[in-house]
C-alpha cells in the first residue's frame, strides 16, 4: 500500500511502528510460559499503568470545569479523553471479570481497592465512546458463563449502579452527563460533524485504491483538519478517519481490512472454545478478562482512532499473544498435576 502514499517516509515509519506493536504478540506468546511469569508481566503492568492513571485523575479533578473537553489531557501522560478511557477500561475489566469469575484464594481486599480505584478513573472519563466500549463490554461479562458467579454479578453492578446514582444527583453533573448524552445522535454536533465528513472522506480514498489502499498514516496526513469542528489542541494531533476500521480500510484497502477482521473473528473463536476446554477458574476468569478488554478496544474503534497510541497498540496487540500462552501454560500445569497423581498412586 506505500506505493500509493504521497508520503512515503512517514508511511514507511508508521508501518515500522505498528509493526512493532504486532510483533509485541509473538514475544509475550515466547516469553509468558508460566503462571509465575505472567503474574509478573501482569505486576510489571498493573504499576505503572496505575501511576499513570492516577497522576491524570488527579489533574482531571484540579480541571473538572473542562470535564468535557480534550484540552483538559494538555501535557498528560494521556493526551485525549479517549485515549485515557479506553486504557482504563481495559484494565477495570480484566480486574472486573477475576471478581466475578474466580473463585480461588487471593488477596480479594487489595483487588477490590485497585478495581474501585479504577471505576473512579472512568468516572472522570467523559468519552461517549468509552462509555458504550465499557457497557458493552460488561454486558459480555454478564452473559458469558452466567451460571458462574453470578451472585457477585448481581452485587457489584448493583454497587456500580448506585455509585452512578450518588454522582448524577450532584448539583450539575446530572445535566451535563445527559446532555452528553443527548448529542450522540444530534448530526449538528460539531464532533458529530466532523466524524461524519472524515468517514466520508476515508471512503472516498477507498473508492480510489479499494486493493491495497493508500499506505499506513496516509488520512491523517492528507486530511485537512477545520479547528472550527474539532478544536485547535485536537487539530494539531492530526487525527484519523475518527473510526480505526475505516483508517484501515483507506489505507490498507481491501485486503489490510479482510485480514484483520479475520484476526478479530480469529481472536474471540480461539477465547470462546478454550472456555469451553479449561474449567479451572483462574485461568476463565483471565480469559474471559482479556476478551472483555478487547471487546472494549473494538467498541471504541467504531467512532475513535486509538491503535497509532502506545499506550493502545501495545496492550491491544499484546492480548492476542497472551491467550495461546495461557492455553499452554494451563496445558503445562494439567500435566504436570496428572503426573504428580500417577506418581502417588504408584510409589
Amino acid at each position: 500500500s506505500m506505493i500509493n502514499s504521497p508520503y512515503l517516509y512517514y508511511a514507511a515509519k508508521g508501518s515500522i511502528r505498528v509493526t512493532a506493536y504486532v510483533m509485541t504478540s509473538i514475544l509475550v506468546y515466547e516469553i509468558i510460559n508460566s503462571r509465575q511469569r505472567l503474574i509478573r508481566l501482569f505486576t510489571v503492568a498493573i504499576i505503572p499503568s496505575t501511576i499513570a492513571v492516577g497522576w491524570t485523575t488527579i489533574f482531571l479533578a484540579a480541571r473538572l470545569s473542562m470535564w468535557r473537553w480534550s484540552s483538559a489531557y494538555e501535557g498528560l501522560l494521556f493526551e485525549h479523553y479517549s485515549i485515557y478511557g479506553a486504557f482504563a477500561a481495559a484494565v477495570f475489566l480484566i480486574l472486573l471479570s477475576r471478581t466475578f469469575f474466580d473463585s480461588g484464594i487471593y488477596d480479594r481486599v487489595g483487588w477490590t481497592m485497585l478495581l474501585g480505584f479504577y471505576i473512579v478513573a472512568l468516572l472522570l472519563c467523559f468519552s461517549r465512546g468509552v462509555w458504550i466500549a465499557v457497557i458493552a463490554a460488561v454486558l459480555f461479562l454478564l452473559l458469558v458463563r452466567t451460571g458462574e458467579g453470578q451472585s457477585k454479578k448481581v452485587a457489584l453492578i448493583a454497587t456500580i449502579g448506585l455509585l452512578l446514582l450518588i454522582i448524577v444527583s450532584i448539583t450539575g453533573v446530572a445535566g451535563t452527563i445527559y446532555g452528553r448524552i443527548a448529542t450522540i445522535f444530534d448530526l449538528q454536533y460539531a464532533s458529530n460533524r466532523s466524524r461524519l465528513l472524515r468517514w466520508g472522506a476515508a471512503l472516498m480514498m477507498f473508492l480510489r485504491h479499494p486493493i491495497v489502499g493508500w499506505g499506513y498514516t496516509s488520512f491523517a496526513l492528507s486530511y485537512q483538519n477545520d479547528p472550527a469542528l474539532v478544536g485547535t489542541y485536537v487539530a494539531k494531533y492530526k487525527p484519523g478517519a475518527h473510526s480505526e476500521f475505516l483508517t484501515v480500510l483507506a489505507e490498507q484497502g481491501i485486503i489490510g481490512f479482510i485480514s484483520w477482521m479475520w484476526l478479530i473473528i480469529a481472536f474471540f473463536r480461539y477465547g470462546l472454545r478454550l472456555l469451553k476446554r479449561i474449567d479451572i477458574p483462574f485461568w476463565q476468569s483471565v480469559i474471559i478478562g482479556l476478551m472483555a478488554a478487547e471487546l472494549s478496544f473494538l467498541v471504541n474503534f467504531i467512532t475513535n482512532n486509538l491503535l497509532q497510541a502506545d499506550r493502545i497498540g501495545i496492550p491491544f496487540w499484546l492480548i492476542y499473544g497472551l491467550l495461546p500462552a495461557i492455553e499452554n501454560i494451563a496445558n503445562d500445569e494439567n500435566k504436570q498435576t496428572l503426573n504428580t497423581k500417577k506418581n502417588l498412586e504408584n510409589p
